[in-house]
């Protein structure tokens, strides 16, 4: 009886565990989860942090407005904080002011996921194109 009684507690302590850390892939901000099958690489790599596959896609020519799981790159960039990214992207021509399908740029993605940093940058590098705009007008 002994013995059925530790096994149970046992099995019992072991699925608890698994199902914690089951829980806990989901609710951890580190984790990074892309669900959609159809991402290309370059938003995948974005995803991932790695910078050097990143430049290399560039290097190759990958569109860096294109569309891929329903966002640009510059939105994945944003999302998950990557400023050097978003550097590279922009620097590639990358579109500020592109949307997704619900109506959000790529800032707003950077917003609602909290990454303060790419928000900045996005903020800093909207208001110089809005200048650059600017002083074409005022030339012309």
């Amino acid at each position: 009886m002994k013995k059925i009684l530790l096994t149970a507690l046992l099995a019992y302590g072991v699925c608890a565990t698994a199902n914690s850390n089951y829980q806990n892939n989901f609710t951890n901000p580190s984790v990074v989860a892309i669900a959609k099958s159809d991402v290309n690489a370059l938003c995948k790599s974005i995803a991932a942090n790695d910078i050097i596959t990143v430049k290399k896609l560039l290097k190759l020519g990958e569109d860096v407005n294109s569309f891929s799981g329903g966002m640009t790159p510059l939105m994945y960039a944003a999302r998950y904080n990557r400023v050097e990214i978003i550097n590279m992207l922009v620097a590639k021509g990358a579109k500020l002011k592109a949307r997704d399908s619900r109506g959000n740029t790529a800032l707003v993605h950077a917003q609602r996921s909290g990454a303060k940093k790419a928000e900045m940058l996005l903020t800093k590098l909207i208001s110089e194109k809005k200048k650059q705009k600017r002083n074409k007008k005022k030339r012309k």
